[in-house]
């Protein structure tokens, strides 16, 4: 089964939630929003394992006043999706 219109919205209210999380460094909240062995594939490094390895690596980023997550390509069905943003 592919995703239906509503996967498609609730993934991409995740995704801004993701991103309106960045821009006020809430850091606690996107690490939240990961299953406890949820994998972060981030450009030009190396896979992100886990809650805490994903909270010391969000603490380094520098304060946004801008930021945004566009999905690129969302694909998934029986409950998996994924999804390729820049």
């Amino acid at each position: 089964m592919s995703l239906t219109e509503h996967d498609l919205a609730a993934i991409r209210a995740a995704i801004e939630k993701d991103a309106a999380a960045v821009r006020r460094a809430d850091w606690d909240a996107i690490t939240r929003m990961f299953t406890a062995d949820a994998i972060r594939f981030p450009p030009h490094q190396p896979p992100i394992r886990g809650r805490a390895a994903m909270f010391a690596w969000l603490e380094t980023f520098p304060p946004f006043e801008e930021f945004a997550i566009t999905a690129d390509e969302i694909v998934g069905g029986d409950g998996l999706a994924f999804v390729r943003v820049t």
